[in-house]
């Protein structure tokens, strides 16, 4: 895995019996702008590459456990933006895919839980690029793969972490030049339309304007009750307020001067991860979903042990 890492090479084909093949969507041309490449220290580029990689071998691990295909597979559609307001786009695809893929008038308890439900392998790990909030890759055949950086504030915070990955669910549901590819990278700044759209999807997600009745009548009072029941941080809430039309511009500049900490405790409790018999502990790269499924496989007699320590080592 570290020779992999120092030379680029493709750390899958590795552990494949196959011969390989070049394949120019398993480079970094596989990013989806220039300026998402500018963005990122080399290292960073080399780590997402090798991400790319871990979701092919959570693909080939699904399928040999017998498990069905990703969620994200099937509802996949790359939609353009057609407007001058990706934000407002954003707002109906958010709702859309709410009602659609995760229906019940109820909060989500963990969007964490609920991605990795839907065979998304979620990895926190430390870039080198302090603006970077995280990165999205979708391959056909493989697991999706969100990449967190932990190095991040947001990424360290339950409720700014639980909407950073709704944001990353719309750039895998909807981005990208092909239904078949995608690598795309959030930063905390960015005038892009896409993350403008990211940024619109995850709070409809969360809290999907049908189902957002507030009881309070005191706007203060509202948006507690919006983001505590929802699972927003405030802040998160006053702009989501806002956005359905229960408080007014004027009144969400006064409230994000009032900010309040929302109880994050009933949201985003971390799932229990499998241990290898022996002890082996994973790269923070494969630590998740992925690290599960080689366990499992190992269990099973399916891959050995040799190949199990492998995949847990890919970094």
């Amino acid at each position: 895995g570290r020779i992999c890492h120092a030379l680029a090479v493709d750390p899958g084909s590795m552990l494949a019996e196959d011969a390989v093949e070049a394949d120019a969507r398993r480079s970094v041309a596989r990013f989806r702008r220039d300026e998402a490449l500018d963005a990122l220290a080399p290292e960073d580029q080399r780590l997402l590459y090798v991400a790319a990689e871990v979701g092919r071998v959570g693909g080939h691990l699904r399928r040999l456990l017998g498990r069905p295909p990703s969620l994200i597979d099937r509802a996949r559609e790359v939609k353009a933006i057609t407007g001058g307001h990706a934000g407002r786009e954003g707002y109906a695809l958010g709702r859309d895919a709410r009602l659609r893929w995760a229906p019940g008038e109820a909060p989500v308890p963990s969007m964490h839980g609920l991605l990795e439900s839907w065979s998304v392998h979620i990895a926190s790990v430390q870039l080198a690029s302090p603006q970077i909030e995280a990165a999205s890759l979708f391959e056909e055949g493989a697991v999706p793969v969100i990449v967190l950086n932990r190095a991040h504030p947001r990424c360290r915070l339950p409720l700014a972490r639980r909407a950073l990955l709704a944001h990353e669910l719309c750039h895998l549901l909807h981005d990208g030049g092909t239904r078949e590819l995608l690598t795309v990278v959030s930063r905390d700044v960015s005038d892009d339309p896409i993350e403008a759209r990211a940024n619109g999807f995850a709070p409809s997600f969360l809290a999907p304007q049908p189902w957002v009745r507030p009881r309070s009548s005191d706007v203060y009072d509202l948006v507690v009750e919006v983001a505590s029941r929802w699972g927003l941080s405030y802040e998160g809430g006053v702009y989501h307020a806002k956005n359905l039309g229960l408080v007014d511009r004027d009144v969400a500049k006064v409230l994000l001067s009032r900010p309040v900490n929302i109880d994050a405790s009933p949201f985003e409790q971390m799932p229990t991860r499998l241990v290898a018999a022996d002890g082996l502990s994973p790269a923070p790269l494969v630590d998740g979903l992925v690290s599960d499924l080689a366990i499992e496989a190992q269990a099973a007699d399916l891959i050995s042990r040799g190949r199990l320590a492998e995949i847990l080592e890919l970094a």
